[in-house]
């Protein structure tokens, strides 16, 4: 089923990488995704972005562009209607050099963005309503910093103070385990497999973020 999305896209690629020799071999990769059967391959390897992408969000609502500033492309467009082959989509172009992003909201005011870092790694940030099944005590908000300050903040309602330490402990190994594959942090440095509040505790000193678990005023 699923609902209807607004979704605006802005993603770039510098020149360099949309002329490698591997570029429309990439891009053509597009064309094997099942949930995208309307994509146009007769022109250039950027029609071919632009038609995927129109695919995706079912139903284009603007015109489509691509601009040059400098050496990068930018491409973007917007649509509405149910999301398919999304992440499938967003892994090719990220394979081909791609970065930026996708905003959506759907019909019920949920708010949620994919991006492609400059890792070529493909995320998805949104607020999350988490229930455990234990008791509701109140409503309580859940927000972690990410270790890079661009992204934006893990954010989750929980109905007990007590179900906050897991959410943060996954969210926490989550973004070390992305900076490990990256290289950017040594595995050396974290243990990932101790209980939630002791690696909390060092994912603190590791990753230097922040987070709060609160009551809404």
């Amino acid at each position: 089923m699923g609902t209807d999305v607004y979704s605006s896209t802005r993603l770039t690629i510098t020149e360099e990488q949309s002329t490698a020799p591997t570029f429309k071999e990439i891009v053509d990769r597009l064309l094997e995704i099942p949930e995208l059967d309307e994509v146009d391959a007769s022109d250039t390897p950027f029609d071919t972005v632009l038609s995927a992408l129109m695919s995706t969000m079912y139903e284009a609502t603007g015109t489509d562009e691509i601009e040059k500033d400098g050496d990068t492309f930018v491409l973007s467009v917007s649509g509405w209607g149910r999301l398919r082959g999304m992440e499938e989509t967003l892994r090719v172009l990220a394979d081909a050099g791609f970065v930026g992003e996708i905003e959506c909201e759907d019909e019920h005011s949920d708010r949620w963005r994919y991006r492609i870092d400059d890792a070529g790694l493909v995320h998805r940030d949104a607020g999350e309503t988490i229930y455990t099944g234990g008791p509701i005590t109140g409503v309580w908000l859940v927000q972690m910093q990410p270790p890079d300050d661009s992204d934006l903040d893990h954010v989750a309602v929980v109905g007990a103070e007590q179900d906050a330490e897991p959410i943060l402990a996954g969210w926490a190994r989550r973004d070390a385990r992305e900076l490990i594959e990256r290289g950017e942090l040594a595995a050396s440095r974290i243990d990932l497999d101790v209980d939630d509040s002791a690696f909390l505790d060092r994912w603190a000193e590791v990753g230097g973020v922040k987070w709060d678990v609160y009551q809404p005023k």
